[in-house]
């Protein structure tokens, strides 16, 4: 008798970043999103300084 074939399907996997180690940097696009999420909620930015 010959082995059957199984069909398998493609899973899901969530890939995330992971953190930075102490001698790396991360390059940011949009600076004003970043500091407006982690900083204060003042209305300063690249366009705006103070």
């Amino acid at each position: 008798m010959a082995p059957t074939a199984t069909v398998t399907q493609p899973v899901p996997v969530t890939i995330g970043t992971r953190p930075l180690a102490e001698d790396e940097v991360a390059f940011v696009g949009d600076l004003d999103t970043l500091v407006e999420t982690v900083m204060c909620s003042c209305s300063a930015g690249d366009d705006q300084p103070y």
